[in-house]
């Protein structure tokens, strides 16, 4: 099922998900489908279901009337009811089993079952003609030994240098040593598109580590294990390496560090979040001009492109914002409170089924590229949108 979805999201082909009446009350998403407009047809939301269904077929847009006043009876009744323009304002009687027998397989029953990728919060109805709010910042200037940026709330020089390089190889991600720093992680509640796991915002002080100036291409893939995994073979070998899990990542990083002699290993939630705002308060990684610094379902052509195609961050790190979703270290947590304020990756024993995703991909929606929005998905999973970086621990 998770190929066939795939396929449709690839080809550009007409995808609604539906949430069934007996889909629990906070369901559990696959990654590819938490980009679309979904339909919520469980119990007691059957009727402005089908109407939300219809408008996702049809492409009409629902206008919000006032609801007539609540009787006594109907005090948690919505105050707007959405509706269709074209729509005659009288109230239908439906029965689903028919309209979901006519639908047959257009129509996608989605269950919580752990092998599917899922949203970090409860998703929520697209708004296509939303506008994220601009802040002017200087232009990222791409050096290979940035000086940290100072700035309100985002970022600050703690005095360390940074971390040396490992044993240097042909195929070897080139990395960028970041100094060490500290800055307010976590989205404010004001920030456009912001969810509940992006908060609360917290100070994190991070320790001097070196990280890969692009992601993990196709070619050093090949170059360290021997193949490659990847969906969009035909992008070419500089192009970021996808259809990897977590698992998957790790099996890579041994393998590289028995190679070289090397300390990588994934970053930190922490420290991609430091490495991708760099010292600035912008909402993608590199600047407020979405188009200019990441790969994203407006303009890739719903593909991976090869890395550094795009506009640098003032760290001179590339495609953070956008390509790929980049696998960290940390296990999924709902929120931030009680996260280390040190760097480090955040564990969670046993229970830890989901690992953290950062950073959006060639599909993903202008929220989804944003410095604070956090993914995530199991450690067996793969998708064609799934990638990573790695960094380089002092030595």
């Amino acid at each position: 099922m998770r190929a066939l979805l795939n396929q449709f999201v690839r080809r550009g082909l007409p995808v609604i998900p539906v949430l069934l009446p007996d889909c629990p009350q906070q369901p559990e998403l696959p990654l590819l489908l938490q980009e679309f407009t979904w339909v919520d047809c469980r119990k007691g939301k059957e009727e402005e279901g089908f109407h939300r269904l219809v408008w996702g077929i049809t492409g009409v847009k629902p206008e919000s009337i006032q609801a007539p006043k609540a009787s006594s009876g109907d005090g948690n009744k919505p105050k707007n009811v959405p509706v269709l323009q074209t729509a005659p304002k009288k109230h239908y009687k439906i029965n689903l089993q028919t309209v979901y027998a006519a639908l047959g397989a257009v129509i996608l029953g989605v269950v919580s079952y752990a092998q599917f990728f899922i949203p970090p919060q409860q998703p929520t109805a697209a708004k296509p003609t939303q506008q994220v709010a601009v802040v002017q910042v200087p232009k990222p200037v791409e050096t290979k030994n940035p000086p940290a940026v100072e700035s309100s709330g985002s970022g600050k020089e703690a005095g360390k240098a940074p971390p040396k390089q490992a044993l240097a190889c042909a195929d070897c991600p080139e990395m960028v040593p970041l100094p060490a720093g500290e800055f307010m992680m976590g989205a404010a509640p004001s920030e456009a598109g912001a969810g509940k796991d992006e908060q609360p915002r917290h100070l994190v002080k991070i320790k001097a580590f070196s990280i890969g100036k692009y992601e993990v291409t196709q070619g050093q893939w090949k170059a360290v294990m021997g193949s490659n995994p990847s969906y969009f073979k035909q992008c070419g070998d500089n192009c970021p390496v996808e259809i990897v899990s977590w698992n998957d990542v790790q099996t890579f990083i041994k393998t590289l560090n028995q190679k070289t002699g090397g300390h990588y290993r994934l970053p930190s939630e922490a420290e991609w979040e430091y490495a991708c705002r760099a010292g600035q308060d912008t909402l993608y990684c590199g600047g407020n001009d979405l188009d200019a610094v990441a790969w994203h379902d407006g303009n890739s052509g719903n593909q991976t492109h090869p890395v550094g195609g795009k506009q640098a961050n003032a760290f001179g790190l590339y495609d953070m914002s956008g390509n790929v979703w980049e696998w960290v270290q940390d296990c999924y947590h709902g929120s931030y409170q009680g996260a280390p304020g040190d760097g480090s990756a955040w564990g969670g024993g046993a229970e830890c089924a989901y690992r953290v995703l950062r950073g959006g991909s060639f599909g993903s929606s202008q929220s989804s590229v944003r410095c604070a929005y956090r993914g995530s998905s199991g450690p067996v999973n793969r998708d064609n949108r799934l990638g990573f970086r790695i960094v380089l621990s002092p030595l």
